[in-house]
């Protein structure tokens, strides 16, 4: 009944296999006339599509490059190392050229990592205007890239050199009543950028955000959820004392209701024969849980049993393998009340080898 379909006429998936009720594995086979593309396989069910891998698989021809990407960028936001993933013998990397759309980009400590990866520096230089500035990469005289636009100079956003690229959220999940962190991330931030800064959360009343200086690259934002706010999720906006907002994401973080369930451990590792704990962690769990929450599992040979309240963030069950249980993933089904539990940590546990 599954199959599986790349999306390239040049790149199979065979020999499937069922390895465990909740495990498939199979074999991706490149034919030589693949071209150099990303592939996202999509799996199907009796032919109609049910899921579609959320990263890709990389396919690159020998002297071709895929793609280029930053991967680190300095605290001043002068320079940063990069990364192309390309396919490269010694030869054809003695002829790979990084050029640089300005003059006031400049590129060096080239390093290789054979096959598919060459990392490199990139330094902006500081008469280099706002605007937007691109790499071409070259083998000999043949052009096999360009990013244009991949670096873009723009104006400060915070005070005299700072700029916010992006918030984080140090765990996205809370519950009313909880102190919410986000890291700032950006360049060119100074400890007196705190003061030019105003935060909120659009649409509820959490207060006014405090920010604290850690580096020139971050600052940490916090704000505090009231105890009666209700379950959902909730944005982020930041303005400057001029009002002009800098940075706003919807959907940063939510507020959970009680009995919430994060995912679950098993601890130590269980083998095949073998025994262990369960832990399904969460918030705010009721003693009167365990009395609704349901674990089914499609393995007969793996038994749950005993399942107790620890503590408001814990429950725990004794867990036993059969040795006759082939190693592998497995998928806890949990329900409550008739509803379906899908923890935002997932809820599958592995069985290791037995002795």
């Amino acid at each position: 009944m599954i199959s599986v379909d790349v999306g390239h006429p040049h790149i199979k998936v065979r020999n499937l296999r069922l390895v465990t009720a909740n495990q498939i594995h199979g074999e991706m086979e490149i034919g030589p006339e693949a071209k150099t593309t990303f592939v996202y396989p999509s799996i199907l069910i009796k032919g109609q599509p049910v899921f579609t891998a959320p990263e890709p698989f990389a396919v690159i021809r020998k002297g071709e490059v895929l793609t280029l990407f930053f991967i680190s960028m300095e605290e001043n936001g002068r320079a940063g190392r990069f990364r192309v993933l390309t396919n490269l013998d010694q030869d054809l990397f003695n002829q790979f050229q990084i050029i640089p759309s300005t003059t006031d980009l400049t590129i060096d400590q080239i390093t290789p990592r054979p096959p598919y990866v060459v990392e490199g520096m990139l330094h902006i230089g500081p008469r280099l205007p706002p605007g937007d500035y691109g790499l071409t990469l070259k083998i000999g005289e043949k052009v096999v890239h360009e990013r244009s636009g991949m670096i873009r100079i723009v104006r400060p956003n915070v005070g005299a050199s700072g700029f916010i690229q992006g918030l984080i959220p140090v765990d996205p999940f809370h519950r009313p009543g909880d102190a919410i962190q986000f890291y700032m991330q950006g360049s060119g931030f100074i400890p007196e950028n705190v003061y030019d800064l105003r935060g909120e959360v659009p649409g509820y009343d959490m207060g006014k955000a405090s920010f604290t200086y850690l580096n020139a690259t971050q600052m940490r934002v916090s704000v505090n959820s009231p105890a009666n706010a209700s379950a959902g999720s909730y944005g982020i906006k930041i303005a400057n004392t001029q009002d002009a907002v800098l940075f706003e994401k919807k959907d940063i973080f939510q507020l959970v209701a009680a009995n919430w369930i994060r995912g679950v451990q098993v601890s130590p590792p269980v083998k095949a024969g073998g025994k262990s704990v369960l832990r399904i962690i969460g918030r705010d769990f009721g003693q009167d849980l365990v009395k609704i929450l349901r674990i089914d599992l499609d393995e007969p040979g793996i038994t749950i049993q005993n399942l107790v309240w620890t503590d408001a963030s814990t429950l725990t069950a004794d867990i036993a393998v059969a040795a006759t249980v082939r190693p592998g993933d497995y998928w806890l089904q949990l329900s409550a009340n008739g509803k379906k539990i899908r923890p935002p940590l997932g809820s599958i546990i592995k069985v290791e080898p037995g002795n």
